[in-house]
């Protein structure tokens, strides 16, 4: 069974269909976040955002198991566009290898008085141009799994 619904390259996204795990994560007294009951904000420069990835230099391997180490990452909205937003890591103290893995890492939207909201996701880490984490808005991905672009 294909469990790809639609990819999209412009956005580094892809989506797939995951309804044979709907059994476990209900069997964990767990659940998938729904997209559609509280859509994701848009994004604005000075935006505050959190994210936690698993970066690869943090990888722990033995004969029975995998593990990654987290890395919680705070950092502020520096570019907005279309497609994606930027947030530039200069000041923090990590280096180019605490942001290898990080793709796909849920970004959230944290402001006062609110609950964190889901905004995007990390789709890369540009060294070389000003250390910036680059992110793919939520709010393409349709109800369906469908990647629309939305304004």
């Amino acid at each position: 069974m294909e469990k790809k619904v639609d990819d999209e390259k412009r956005c580094d996204l892809v989506t797939l269909d995951v309804s044979d795990a709907l059994e476990l994560v209900a069997a964990g007294d767990l659940a998938f976040f729904d997209l559609n009951a509280k859509p994701p904000p848009k994004v604005h420069v000075g935006d505050v955002l959190y994210l936690i990835g698993f970066p690869a230099k943090g990888r722990i391997e033995n004969d029975n198991s995998i593990g990654l180490a987290r890395q919680p990452i705070g950092i502020q909205a520096s570019q907005v566009g279309n497609f994606n937003f930027f947030a530039r890591v200069i000041n923090l103290k990590l280096d180019e290898t605490d942001y290898g893995g990080i793709s796909g890492a849920p970004c959230f939207i944290v402001q006062e008085g609110a609950l964190p909201r889901l905004v995007g996701f990390a789709t890369g880490f540009a060294p070389n141009q000003m250390n910036m984490l680059q992110f793919t808005y939520a709010r393409f991905i349709g109800r369906d799994g469908i990647i629309r672009y939305m304004a």
